[in-house]
């Protein structure tokens, strides 16, 4: 089984998939679930990143944020678990720190 994002244009992307087939029915089913729900991930990480910057200093409710750089999160879906890299801001002050992506995605 394999899925390669083959292009995306903006919001939009194209996967291929490849899916063998089992010996037995029931290993092709579980090889097509399988297949679904990494594809569901890929998707969902894909849709996840439109609402991440590109690490460059914002402004939230009038304060100048700067990144601190791409930091992992696991996030929960319903096809599994996704690994997230995304931004994470703060002031130059410190304190609590702002990701786009969450409030974004909500």
């Amino acid at each position: 089984m394999s899925i390669t994002v083959l292009s995306q244009e903006g919001n939009c992307f194209t996967l291929r998939v490849c899916i063998e087939t089992g010996k037995n029915f029931l290993a092709t089913e579980e090889a097509i679930q399988d297949t679904v729900n990494q594809i569901g991930c890929l998707c969902t990480s894909q849709a996840l990143k439109a609402f991440d910057t590109d690490g460059q200093t914002i402004t939230v409710n009038n304060e100048k944020l700067t990144s601190k750089g791409l930091h992992h999160k696991v996030y929960q879906s319903p096809f599994g678990s996704l690994d997230v890299f995304r931004q994470v801001y703060q002031s130059t002050r410190g304190g609590e720190t702002f990701c786009p992506l969450e409030k974004g995605a909500g």
